[in-house]
């Protein structure tokens, strides 16, 4: 998925497309993906809605400042400077500073492509699909999950290798394999793992 580590960056063999909204003004952009989908997995082109009928403004909405939450530090240190009359006031503005958000309604059907650029080996086939099974316990797009904000019903079609994938049915064997054998390799390099982790962090 492309990494960096100081100053070299990895590049990924992962590609992913925009998430694109289904409407008639995308239907050029993803006419070669809509085609390449099964039957009754999109609605038809003849359904897909205008786009100006997708798009509205929630709020208004008031913004926190994080860094002092320290139940949001979760990477980070967080911030003891004693606070003073000057700080305290630019806290109240900040808590106070007021927004809106772009959303699109519920049931919007979206449409993202995921492919390899280069062959992966059953530890990267692992490494991919073990995220994708993560991201599906509970699968949210965009800002503000925490308010229920972007919950998503995915439906997932593709090949891999010669075998076939249909979420929401189980990964087929082959791939369930690789998983396994990436959460082995993950728990048998914990050490090392953790290791080069802490001392890129402290070097940081």
């Amino acid at each position: 998925m492309g990494a960096a580590f100081g100053n070299v960056m990895l590049p990924s063999k992962i590609a992913a497309t925009h998430i694109v909204p289904c409407a008639k003004e995308t239907e050029q952009i993803l006419h070669s993906m809509y085609e390449s989908l099964g039957t009754g997995l999109v609605p038809l082109v003849s359904e897909w809605p205008n786009a100006n009928n997708l798009i509205f403004n929630d709020g208004p909405l008031t913004r926190k400042d994080d860094r002092r939450d320290i139940a949001r530090q979760r990477f980070a240190e967080p911030e003891t400077i004693a606070p003073t009359a000057e700080t305290e006031d630019e806290e109240r503005q900040r808590s106070q500073m007021i927004y809106y958000v772009e959303c699109i309604p519920a049931g919007t059907w979206l449409l993202q492509q995921i492919y390899s650029k280069l062959p992966l080996d059953q530890m990267e086939l692992g490494c991919l699909f073990d995220g994708l099974s993560a991201f599906l316990v509970s699968p949210t797009i965009g800002g503000r999950s925490a308010a229920g904000y972007g919950q998503v019903q995915l439906k997932i079609q593709g090949i891999v290798g010669n075998e076939t994938v249909n979420w929401p049915q189980e990964w087929p064997e082959s791939i369930q394999t690789a998983i396994k054998s990436y959460q082995g390799y993950l728990k048998e390099k914990q050490a090392d793992l953790l290791k080069v982790l802490t001392v890129a962090r402290e070097e940081s």
